[in-house]
């Protein structure tokens, strides 16, 4: 998918690491046509505390900003203080939230919010 970008970090002898995904918004309740989204981004346990997350948001961030996303979104556990914690030092903020089903039960996701200052 052309609107989509992926970033893909490999650890010695090819193992995956990390790996992200951006593109336009898809969220409930976000209604800008012009929204992007960082889609997934996931460390494996090993690597975390490395900054490779850090790394991964900065790269997502300049490509989505370069694309003209404005502004950013993410869903995020309501659960997961510590990656709601991690958008914030981005310059998201929580504004609003939805059920997200996962097997045989729903999760309430908080959607986070991000907007780009220069557009």
């Amino acid at each position: 998918d052309e609107d989509l970008a992926i970033w893909l970090i490999r650890a010695k002898g090819e193992r995956l690491a990390a790996y992200s995904v951006a593109g336009p918004n898809t969220l409930p309740h976000c209604q800008e046509d012009s929204a992007g989204e960082i889609k997934r981004i996931y460390v494996q346990r090993d690597y975390q505390g490395q900054g490779i997350g850090k790394r991964l948001v900065n790269g997502m961030l300049t490509w989505l900003e370069d694309r003209h996303y404005n502004p950013i979104y993410v869903g995020v556990y309501s659960d997961n203080i510590e990656a709601q914690r991690f958008y914030q030092r981005f310059g998201f903020d929580i504004v609003g939230e939805y059920i997200f089903p996962v097997g045989q039960h729903q999760d309430r996701e908080f959607i986070m919010k991000k907007m780009i200052s220069d557009q």
